[in-house]
């Protein structure tokens, strides 16, 4: 195999994770790992680019002395996933027989190692990395990691990229083993685990697995950035989230030149319902891209957008409405690609004219899927079956594309906006239990998978669907134990809380209601739209 030198290396930063996360929403740079590392990189060059602003780490390394500071700064970076692969061939350039920097040039060029599948180039590449190591000598525990690291890129036809995680993570478990105090081994073992979870079901054993093995490191190294980064994500899920939520609260103060630090505990509030700590986490991370617009009210908003997703979801939550739309205006004349985020606007907020209007990418990924699905959504609650049946069929259509380029994971969420869209057609054209039937297949697919950290928040809640559908076709009782199982899942969100309050209250349970209202009305405290919602609630509080 002809390989590349150190100096022939020309950085690709994150080549797959762009290119895969730009088919998902034509965001190419959105999550982080992508565009966020290179700011990163940039921002911080001979500024702050020192150990102690990435966190504190100290991994042994058999390296030259003259490179330890800049090896170590780059481990550091890679645990936030903000170290590309050419700061580990600038370390293999200064110590040519350092092995280890080798493994990090091949683990940096995973990118977020959390989305998407390889692709041939990155595949190539981190073969090449590890054919230089192999070349060199390495103490056995540099070995080690290097020996997991080259059982990651092996071809994996049959299984993907869960087979290849599945097999990374039982080599890693095999360093962690025969090193287990080293704190490095402990926490990329930690992270290989959470690499492994399959997001097709709602078993929640290998998280907790995870984070067994993370919170017992931070426990003993409360500094590290990667114990604390990669327990995040092995909470990063609804029925977990809470455990996560001291790491969501130290994370950023321990690595604060990080946009990835910044933004991840957002993951955690966003599980949990905590509205403006989401907002204020991934405007402090859009602050690390663009530190000049920090403290505008729309710059802060829409610099990063894996960042304005988010904060877009929260205050659609907060009934802040007018804040979204300036936002959505300020990213329109910046030429920002922003289908997702104007897709959450007119479902949230049920303006079924805009969704059954929305613009098409049509580039045939999920810019397109979310768009077609708001549009036959859009049609069918209008009560315009022949467009909304041929929206569908649009929708249908994309498919077996984005199965082809993104797996059959995300085609089973077109699966259930297909069956969506499809009950409110039903019901549209008067017939209302088959629609209840393609309403509850929905439910039943949205509740057999877990999101994906590149949709942190589902488009759709289909079980809090179910319960708008339930409410709308007379059976209140049904309504309320839909809704409340959804809140169970997506806590605080306002559609839940203000569906289940009518249904509770078309169900004759006035207690019940009374409260889900309370908690209507302690979320839109600092709303700025939806005043008729909102008006609601308070008349049938302040009945007797």
């Amino acid at each position: 195999m002809a390989m590349l030198s150190a100096t022939e290396y020309q950085p690709r930063p994150i080549v797959r994770t762009a290119r895969w996360v730009s088919l998902l929403f034509g965001l190419a740079g959105a999550i982080v790992g992508a565009l966020p590392a290179a700011a990163e990189a940039d921002h911080f060059h001979g500024v702050q680019g020192n150990l102690t602003t990435f966190g504190s780490i100290d991994f042994e390394n058999s390296c030259a002395t003259s490179v330890q500071s800049e090896f170590r700064l780059a481990v550091a970076m890679l645990h936030s996933f903000a170290a590309n692969a050419d700061r580990f061939v600038r370390v293999a350039n200064h110590d040519p027989a350092c092995a280890i920097a080798w493994w990090g040039a091949a683990m940096a060029a995973r990118g977020n190692p959390l989305v998407g599948d390889l692709d041939r180039d990155t595949l190539r590449i981190g073969q090449e990395f590890l054919a230089h190591a192999q070349r060199l000598t390495a103490t056995p525990r540099e070995r080690a990691f290097l020996d997991a690291i080259g059982i990651y890129y092996r071809d994996y036809p049959d299984g993907g990229q869960l087979a290849r995680a599945r097999a990374y993570e039982a080599a890693m478990e095999r360093v962690f083993r025969a090193y287990p105090d080293d704190p490095e081994a402990g926490e990329f073992y930690g992270l290989a685990m959470v690499e492994a979870v399959d997001l097709n079901s709602r078993n929640y054993n290998q998280q907790l697995g995870a984070g067994k093995v993370l919170e017992a490191l931070v426990a003993r190294y409360p500094d590290h950035p990667g114990g604390l980064h990669y327990l995040i994500h092995a909470y990063d899920f609804a029925p977990l989230a809470a455990r996560g939520l001291p790491a969501a609260r130290r994370y950023a103060s321990v690595a604060p030149a990080s946009y990835h630090a910044r933004h991840m505990p957002s993951h955690i509030f966003t599980m949990l319902g905590l509205w403006q700590e989401s907002i204020r986490a991934n405007r402090e991370s859009n602050a690390v891209i663009d530190p000049d617009h920090a403290s505008d009210p729309v710059g802060g908003d829409i610099a990063g957008l894996h960042a304005f997703d988010f904060i877009t979801y929260a205050r659609l939550q907060l009934a802040q409405d007018r804040r979204v739309a300036a936002d959505l205006d300020g990213a329109h004349k910046a030429g920002k690609p922003v289908t997702l985020m104007q897709v959450r606007f007119a479902l949230e907020r049920a303006d079924w004219s805009t969704a059954a209007t929305m613009p098409l990418a049509n580039d045939g990924g999920f810019d397109d899927v979310t768009a077609r699905f708001a549009r036959a959504l859009g049609a069918a609650r209008r009560g315009d079956v022949p467009v909304a049946k041929a929206e569908l069929r649009e929708l249908q259509a994309l498919r077996s594309g984005i199965e082809q380029a993104l797996g059959t994971y995300w085609a089973g969420f077109l699966d259930i906006y297909a069956h969506t869209a499809a009950a409110w057609v039903e019901k549209a054209a008067g017939r209302v239990e088959e629609g209840l039937a393609e309403m509850s297949k929905a439910a039943e697919l949205d509740d057999a998978r877990e999101k994906n950290i590149a949709m942190e928040n589902k488009l759709l809640q289909a079980r809090e669907m179910l319960g708008e559908y339930l409410l709308e076709t007379g059976k209140p009782a049904e309504a309320e134990a839909a809704f409340a199982k959804s809140l169970e899942h997506a806590p605080n969100r306002y559609r839940g809380l203000i569906g289940a309050a009518r249904a509770a209250h078309a169900a004759g349970h006035a207690g019940t209601a009374r409260d889900y209202y309370r908690s209507f009305l302690a979320l839109t405290q600092d709303a700025d739209a939806r005043s008729s919602d909102i008006s609601e609630a308070r008349d049938y509080l302040a009945k007797p």
